[in-house]
């Protein structure tokens, strides 16, 4: 986690950083939590759409907080929930800040 929150602190602007690192302190432990206790539709990768729409709403709020509503939230919410759902046993604390950071980064970009 913390090679992901210093990646993320060199790289990005430090609003996006910011909140590409709380998706992965609070978006990602949340996902895994409500998963596992609610999770009932599973998919092959053993994660479930529960925690997947968990992790989608709590970044999105972190992301509207920190970012203010807009292309860039939505943006930075998908890609962070959607890294954590495709991401197998790999460990996603460096996957989820650098990939969702990088997508808001480009999408400040081009949006």
């Amino acid at each position: 986690m913390l090679i992901g929150i210093l990646f993320s602190l060199a790289l990005f602007e430090p609003v996006l950083a910011c909140a590409a690192i709380l998706f992965n302190a609070i978006g990602d432990p949340l996902a895994a939590i409500v998963g596992t206790r609610f999770g009932k539709l599973k998919f092959s990768n053993g994660k479930s759409f529960e925690g997947f729409a968990a992790m989608l709403v709590v970044c999105f709020a972190i992301s509207v907080q920190i970012i203010g509503f807009g292309a860039v939230a939505i943006v930075g919410a998908f890609s962070a929930s959607t890294i954590e759902f495709f991401t197998g046993r790999v460990d996603d604390n460096l996957s989820i800040p650098v990939v969702s950071g990088t997508a808001m980064t480009i999408a400040e970009y081009v949006l």
